[in-house]
């Protein structure tokens, strides 16, 4: 896991509610690669296959793949049209997404997920939703007046 500073911070609180302790423990790849065992058994027991991002490490042997949140491959296929498939220079070195542009607006989702890099303030995006206008074409709040749409 690759820790943006906002994703551990709330990771970091919800952790500590509970009285468990954040940490990069001697023996975590051990572990880890225990777990991430566990899963993934857990995941095709279930039809389901888990895929890495921007990870450099091999975990075929896991039953890991490389994988792309922005997949040319899978965009191709479900819609028929055509990607270009280099990698987004944006991204870090051993990410394997297509260029693509970015439609969202932080704070805005309110599913509150703790290792969510797009929400830095949960209380912040639960504001922006309470002020959502479902008929306007902004995708928070209203359109601004003046404004070209």
């Amino acid at each position: 896991m690759d820790f943006y500073g906002k994703v551990e911070r709330n990771l970091v609180e919800a952790l500590e509610r509970r009285g468990w302790e954040f940490g990069r423990t001697a023996g975590a790849d051990r572990q880890t690669r225990e777990l991430l065992r566990s899963l993934c058994d857990e995941a095709v027991a279930h039809g389901l296959e888990i895929q890495s991002c921007a990870e450099a490490v091999d975990m075929s042997d896991l039953g890991i793949s490389h994988g792309k949140c922005i997949d040319d491959d899978l965009i191709r296929s479900i819609w028929g049209i055509e990607v270009d498939n280099r990698k987004d220079p944006g991204q870090r070195g051993a990410c394997h997404c297509a260029a693509s542009r970015d439609i969202g607006a932080n704070n805005t989702c309110i599913h509150g997920c703790r290792y969510c890099y797009a929400t830095t303030s949960y209380k912040a995006a639960l504001n922006r939703y309470a002020n959502h206008d479902a008929s306007s074409m902004d995708l928070a709040g209203r359109v601004r007046s003046g404004a070209k749409v």
